[in-house]
């Protein structure tokens, strides 16, 4: 039988469990006693599933103490399938030795059979490791297993491992795990917000106070160990414990430096979240800091966030400022304040400060020439009466990762100056810079100009989708008729919530009678512009550097990168579409829209519109993200009437003021995903 190859022993091994119900006594102890591990090890797997009723205890105890690792896990997952008790009773032993085994895998596969044996026979397994506190350790971790309650016991010899001088790294790393499980591991609890649920106990300490004490005395004196993975555990136990310990907060807020990870950062300002102890000016100061650096850090380390990022670490802040009141305050003076992110925490700076907080968003952005500019951002500085920030904010006009936010904010305090801006702001796909624009516009006297009047009729002829749409439409052909005194059979209200073609092309015949020669500017004739010019552009010359740049002022990064990305991954987009085809899908992109990226409009019952993308749906409802990419769970019986659109989110006209030598540099950067 040896000579057979491995492989071809392990088939027949199998062959004999599934098709001829297992292994005899005598075949299976001479597979025991094979050279190949391998063979050994599936001979164990063949004895677990011959007779799960009554396995072959003695073959069994004999690959447990096999001299392989591998073998000995083997043999003790054979024994989950056991279905009689007193197979335990045999390989008590056995099981006993295993847990004390040098291999952490076998340690591990020992103690998930502690749930499957007799109390006795557990106290009479303990009573067989005191002295061997690793093995008692796992031990009782199995222990913890069988049961979601807290044990003081259990506790105790984790924490002898823990503390012991002799552990290695490895074992007290276990040991800390197997600790919190003790206490009954961390978890979510209803009200408690989910940035905790790795960091506060599912259960509560309360009726483990007494036993508690010293475990926190010991813990806190193994902060920090040396070891970052142990730290790393450490710092769990600590926040699970809210330690009411000085000493220890001050070494936890020195362990943030310059080098430690955004991360690692975060993990130990939850702790620090958890210390109901009064600060002192500096390690507030230290704690702001450390909060500001972790979106710095993330920039300088090219770091992405994920969806729920703002969520979660708005979380974090409200729990700092909750244990320090002093918090918002000291984050708008320090001088890291004024990425993008840091707007975040303004949520609760007192309105005095926010004057503070706007000369550090300023002094950010003129620090930085790619400074990456927010709708936060703008509607922060936006809250600023200084001329030059009102300057600033105009200036990020093309910047249509953020143009729609400007015309917002420049729409509050509108004067007829910016009439032709908040007529191009029509044109925008997004609701509510389109209401801002208009509310603006019936604020300033009439005007009779032929472009503005056919800009209000686009306006209106887009604004057909849903009853939001539909309310806007009519504030557009209000201005409309106050600035040519003409009506055209156009029904208000309710009534007129439909397309009114009839009125549309009166009012469009009477506008091309009125302003003979005006000739609005068509999109398609713009798109159709620029895909003409592509053989005259010189694509050799193109920069990847600008074209990144290009790329993020367009508003490009916001759907097709980043944490809250609605477009499709554009990696080898290049390499997919022909150039024609590629510039073609960015100047028309409701051409040849994927239904994947077709808009939906949904009306809820109380009224209520949204329009986006469906990113989630279920039976029960769905999620939809929209343009400002604000997600929304709407549940299923609250859906009135749902209508896919043959909209994409994608605003038409992105290239319409770029230059030969910019799409160049856009296709360069392209190529480079």
């Amino acid at each position: 039988m040896e000579s057979r190859r491995v492989p071809e022993r392990l088939r027949a091994i199998e062959i004999l469990v599934e098709v001829f119900g297992g292994l005899d006594s005598l075949t299976a102890g001479k597979l025991a006693r094979a050279g190949s591990s391998l063979v050994r090890a599936r001979t164990a797997w063949a004895v677990g599933r011959s007779r799960p009723e009554a396995p072959d205890t003695e073959i069994l105890v004999k690959l447990i103490t096999d001299r392989d690792a591998f073998v000995q896990r083997f043999a003790l997952e054979a024994l989950t399938s056991a279905t009689s008790r007193a197979s335990f009773v045999i390989t008590g032993p056995a099981i006993a030795a295993a847990l004390g085994s040098e291999d952490r895998t076998v340690r591990l596969s020992a103690a998930l059979l502690i749930s499957r044996m007799t109390e006795e026979h557990c106290h009479g397994l303990a009573r067989a490791l005191a002295g061997n506190p690793r093995a008692l350790m796992w031990f009782q971790m199995g222990r913890c297993l069988r049961t979601s309650l807290q044990s003081a016991p259990a506790a105790a010899t984790a924490l002898e491992v823990l503390t012991a001088a002799a552990s290695s790294d490895a074992d007290r790393y276990d040991a800390a795990r197997i600790l919190q499980m003790t206490l009954g591991d961390v978890g979510p609890v209803k009200d408690r917000p989910v940035m905790f649920d790795g960091y506060g106990p599912a259960l509560s300490l309360a009726a483990m106070e007494r036993e508690l004490n010293p475990i926190i005395t010991r813990l806190a004196a193994e902060f920090p160990s040396g070891n970052a993975l142990l730290d790393h555990e450490l710092i769990r136990l600590i926040a699970m414990t809210t330690p009411f310990n000085r000493d220890l907060f001050a070494r936890l807020l020195a362990s943030i430096t310059d080098a430690t990870l955004p991360a690692d950062d975060i993990h130990r300002l939850a702790a620090i979240s958890q210390f109901q102890i009064e600060r002192s000016h500096d390690e507030s100061v230290a704690t702001a800091r450390a909060l500001l650096d972790i979106d710095i850090k993330i920039r300088r380390l090219g770091l992405r966030q994920d969806t729920n990022w703002d969520d979660r670490i708005g979380e974090l802040y409200a729990a700092l400022c909750k244990v320090d009141p002093a918090m918002p305050s000291l984050l708008v003076e320090q001088s890291e304040f004024g990425e993008p992110g840091h707007v975040l925490f303004l949520t609760q700076v007192p309105q005095a400060s926010i004057p503070k907080a706007i000369e550090g968003l300023v002094r950010a952005i003129h620090a930085d020439p790619e400074y990456k500019w927010s709708n936060d951002v703008v509607f922060t500085i936006g809250e600023s009466s200084q001329p030059e920030h009102i300057k600033l904010l105009r200036e990020q006009l093309s910047n249509l990762s953020v143009r729609d936010a400007v015309l917002i904010t420049i729409a509050e305090r509108a004067t007829k100056e910016d009439r032709q801006i908040l007529l191009s702001g029509l044109e925008s796909p997004q609701l509510n810079a389109v209401e801002a624009c208009l509310k603006a516009l019936i604020k300033l006297p009439r005007n009779s100009d032929a472009a503005e009047q056919f800009q209000l009729l686009a306006a209106a002829r887009r604004l057909i989708h849903d009853k939001r749409e539909f309310q806007l439409r009519e504030t557009a052909m209000r201005l409309l008729q106050n600035n040519t005194s003409q009506a055209h059979q156009f029904i208000f209200g309710e009534d007129g919530y439909r397309l009114q073609p009839e009125s549309m092309q009166r009012w469009q015949t009477w506008l091309e009678t009125r302003y003979p020669d005006y000739q609005p500017p068509l999109t398609s004739e713009s798109a159709q512009k620029i895909l003409l010019s592509l053989d005259a552009v010189d694509w050799s010359a193109g920069d990847v550097d600008k074209g990144r740049r290009l790329f993020e002022r367009l508003a490009c990064a916001r759907c097709h990168n980043g944490r809250q990305a609605l477009g499709p991954d554009l990696k080898g987009v290049t390499k997919r579409f022909s150039r024609q085809d590629l510039f073609a899908a960015i100047v028309e992109p409701n051409r040849d829209i994927s239904p994947r990226y077709q808009t939906t409009s949904i009306e809820t019952k109380s009224g209520r519109v949204y329009t986006g993308l469906i990113v989630y749906e279920s039976v029960d409802g769905l999620l939809l993200r929209d343009a400002d990419h604000k997600t929304y769970r709407i549940e299923a019986d609250d859906i009135e009437v749902k209508v896919r659109q043959r909209n994409s989110l994608m605003p038409a006209g992105l290239l319409k003021d770029i230059q030969a030598s910019e799409l160049a540099d856009l296709e360069k950067y392209l190529q480079e995903l």
